[in-house]
Protein backbone atom coordinates (compact mmCIF):
# COMPACT_ATOMS: atom_id res chain seq x y z
CA UNK A 1 0.00 0.00 0.00
CA UNK A 2 2.84 2.38 0.80
CA UNK A 3 4.30 1.84 -2.68
CA UNK A 4 1.00 2.63 -4.40
CA UNK A 5 0.00 5.52 -2.14
CA UNK A 6 3.11 7.08 -0.59
CA UNK A 7 1.04 9.98 0.80
CA UNK A 8 -1.01 7.58 2.95
CA UNK A 9 0.16 6.85 6.49
CA UNK A 10 -0.37 3.21 7.45
CA UNK A 11 -0.48 2.11 11.07
CA UNK A 12 -1.27 -1.26 12.62
CA UNK A 13 -3.09 -1.07 15.91
CA UNK A 14 -3.27 -4.35 17.76
CA UNK A 15 -6.61 -5.29 19.20
CA UNK A 16 -8.45 -8.29 20.51
CA UNK A 17 -11.50 -10.37 19.75
CA UNK A 18 -10.89 -10.64 16.00
CA UNK A 19 -11.40 -6.93 15.33
CA UNK A 20 -10.28 -5.84 11.85
CA UNK A 21 -11.21 -2.24 11.10
CA UNK A 22 -9.71 0.04 8.48
CA UNK A 23 -9.95 3.79 8.96
CA UNK A 24 -8.97 6.66 6.68
CA UNK A 25 -8.92 10.21 8.03
CA UNK A 26 -10.73 8.98 11.14
CA UNK A 27 -13.54 7.49 9.01
CA UNK A 28 -14.29 3.78 9.13
CA UNK A 29 -14.03 2.40 5.59
CA UNK A 30 -14.15 -1.31 6.42
CA UNK A 31 -15.18 -3.31 9.48
CA UNK A 32 -14.97 -7.09 9.67
CA UNK A 33 -17.49 -6.91 12.51
CA UNK A 34 -20.02 -5.06 10.33
CA UNK A 35 -19.38 -7.10 7.16
CA UNK A 36 -18.87 -10.49 8.89
CA UNK A 37 -15.93 -11.19 6.56
CA UNK A 38 -12.43 -10.07 5.68
CA UNK A 39 -12.08 -7.64 2.78
CA UNK A 40 -11.72 -9.06 -0.72
CA UNK A 41 -8.50 -8.57 -2.68
CA UNK A 42 -8.02 -4.88 -3.51
CA UNK A 43 -11.23 -3.88 -1.68
CA UNK A 44 -9.40 -1.60 0.76
CA UNK A 45 -7.27 -0.09 -2.01
CA UNK A 46 -10.38 0.61 -4.11
CA UNK A 47 -12.06 2.37 -1.18
CA UNK A 48 -8.91 4.43 -0.58
CA UNK A 49 -8.75 5.34 -4.27
CA UNK A 50 -12.28 6.70 -4.00
CA UNK A 51 -11.27 8.88 -1.05
CA UNK A 52 -8.10 10.17 -2.70
CA UNK A 53 -9.81 11.37 -5.90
Amino acid sequence: MRNTYPQVEVELKTGSGGIFDVEADDNLIFSKDDEHRFPANREILEKLEGLLK
